[in-house]
């Protein structure tokens, strides 16, 4: 598909079902540093992510502290964390003609505690964490420069706008996943040039067939 020769995928939202969890541990810090908490989740998924901080009152200088605590909380949980319907499937799929790897603001060994118990972390030839907010841009250049790849030959596939809006900066190809956390409305702003609502899209967005539609998913978040 279009000389691609790596897939990039972020992991919370868009390869891990892991959202409702992480519902649980952010107002769980929201009680404990005085945050307001979420009790609107399509209300908090049509936000920008900025936006959501501003009306979620929490200060933009906290958000290393708020990260670090975050990844605390998650780690006992990852290996209980299932992926989405059809994920795993997909990805074997798309292994036998890409290369995938994996840039997330979640911890490697987070992320490789959850793909190890759902049996799929052999499919990926790396795992790169970028433990910040914003800024996922500088570690995509990263693997750029890794790889030793040029920009169109790798695509990123995401479920937030600021993954849409990562990969424009440095000009690679995006597809956008609407399961994850932000609202399709939202993603289609920084214009992806893909778009899957559920995980089968995937296969026809790269072009491989052989593959069998699962369910359009909603975002498990209750």
């Amino acid at each position: 598909m279009d000389g691609y020769e790596l897939i990039v995928f972020d992991f919370d939202g868009t390869i891990a079902d892991s959202l409702h969890q992480g519902l649980a541990h952010y107002n769980s810090l929201a009680s404990q540093y005085g945050f307001l908490p979420v009790t609107d989740i399509t209300a908090a998924r049509a936000m920008k992510t900025k936006a959501f901080f501003r009306a979620h009152k929490i200060p933009l200088r906290r958000l290393p502290r708020l990260y670090k605590e975050f990844t605390r909380l998650q780690q006992d949980h990852m290996p209980s964390v299932r992926l989405y319907e059809g994920m795993s499937e997909a990805i074997a799929l798309l292994k036998q003609r890409y290369r995938v790897g994996i840039l997330s603001s979640n911890s490697e060994e987070n992320i490789r505690r959850c793909l190890r118990a759902n049996g799929v972390e052999h499919h990926f030839s790396f795992v790169l964490s970028h433990s910040s907010v914003f800024g996922k841009h500088k570690s995509m250049r990263k693997v750029l420069k890794v790889e030793k790849l040029s920009k169109e030959k790798v695509v990123y596939v995401g479920d937030e706008l600021r993954d849409m809006k990562a990969a424009a900066k440095i000009k690679i190809d995006a597809c956008a996943v609407t399961w994850g956390i932000h609202a399709e409305n939202v993603l289609l702003q920084e214009g992806p040039r893909f778009i899957a609502r559920q995980p089968s899209d995937l296969l026809r967005v790269f072009g491989i067939e052989a593959f069998r539609p699962s369910k359009s998913l909603t975002p498990t978040l209750v």
